[in-house]
């Protein structure tokens, strides 16, 4: 079945192996349908929600397409990334060509002659990063190069770097005035933004080894298991959980998903993922991050266990319109984000591994 999943960032996440958990659990006949009905409605554009074609909504797509008003630089990064994963770029025919032209064209004026992205905090420049990266490996367009790669750059000059002696490590700050203290999130979202660009031929040395480098250290030094550095837990409750979830993911994107203490974190977060609250959902970074983590991680082993008890409940929830109602967790803000941050978990995820696309 030919696939739209075209996104660079799945070309080189398919380098890790999961076809067995495919083959095992993309048998049954209504995982298939929901990909062949995904598949053929993004071909025909209507894009109705398999889910909830009998009610005839619009897809999660057309909620994002109808969002005319001014977007933040975070939110016209995700909504650009999203429409990437789901097969529309900017050049080829369809009906979100011209909208996506006016998105790339809004994020590259965001882009100052020293690559600064402007606008926003360091989790916000790293998703304009990606976008701009992703679009120009989708396209080729030769427009995008100069300012993907001043941008990409730019990030990474922002990240605070280990000494020569232990291999001049890279990981990114909460804030770039602050080179004292990690950012988990941001390191997280810049590893993305630095995985696209290195798919794109945009990089010129190998900058995902010395984020591994990073990591290594800081596997290194855990002392509970395979839980992460106490150090990059805040003190909240329900930290741990979260962390090590995000900490999953940058495992994944670096591609060191299958290594001995990955298996074991996520084991870990998927039992920690039981014990919540009956009918609580996770945050939506804890979302996404699981999500991917367990996808990519003992070959997509956990993924069928934690679709039924959560997945589920997240379609569940998707408004008329074909949108999310705004998250509870107030960091995530209105309807807009929410939507966008479950359509981007949903867009990585291969489709025979869901029941379901929003």
């Amino acid at each position: 079945m030919h696939l739209i999943f075209r996104c660079a960032l799945l070309v080189s996440l398919a380098l890790i192996p999961w076809a067995g958990a495919v083959a095992a659990y993309g048998q049954e006949n209504e995982v298939g349908q929901a990909a062949e009905a995904t598949e053929t409605s993004a071909q025909n554009h209507t894009e109705t929600n398999p889910a909830g074609a009998a009610a005839g909504h619009p897809s999660g797509l057309s909620f994002l397409a109808a969002q005319n008003h001014e977007l933040r630089p975070d939110q016209e990064a995700l909504r650009l990334l999203v429409f990437h994963n789901y097969g529309h770029d900017h050049r080829s025919p369809g009906p979100y060509r011209e909208l996506l032209q006016d998105a790339v064209n809004r994020l590259q004026a965001l882009v100052d002659p020293q690559g600064r992205i402007t606008g926003g905090d360091m989790i916000s420049g790293a998703l304009v990063v990606a976008a701009l990266a992703e679009a120009y490996a989708m396209t080729l367009d030769p427009r995008l190069r100069e300012s993907s790669k001043q941008a990409l750059d730019h990030l990474i000059g922002q990240a605070i770097q280990g000494p020569e002696e232990q291999g001049g490590w890279l990981a990114w700050p909460r804030t770039e005035d602050d080179q004292e203290n990690i950012g988990l999130r941001e390191t997280l979202f810049a590893t993305m933004a630095v995985r696209l660009g290195d798919s794109a031929g945009l990089l010129e040395e190998d900058v995902l080894k010395r984020i591994r480098t990073r990591v290594r250290l800081w596997q290194g030094t855990a002392t509970e298991g395979p839980a992460l550095p106490a150090t990059w837990l805040p003190e909240e409750p329900g930290s741990q959980q979260r962390h090590n979830a995000l900490g999953l993911a940058l495992l994944a994107y670096l591609n060191a998903a299958h290594d001995a203490h990955a298996q074991a974190l996520a084991d870990q977060v998927f039992q920690q993922s039981l014990t919540a609250t009956a009918g609580e959902l996770p945050s939506v970074d804890e979302l996404w991050a699981t999500m991917t983590g367990f996808f990519l991680t003992h070959d997509g082993r956990h993924w069928p266990a934690w679709h039924q008890r959560f997945s589920h409940k997240v379609l569940s929830r998707q408004s008329l319109d074909g949108g999310w109602p705004p998250a509870p967790d107030e960091r995530w803000g209105d309807g807009l984000s929410q939507t966008l941050w479950i359509l981007l978990t949903h867009s990585v995820i291969p489709p025979r591994f869901l029941r379901a696309r929003p």
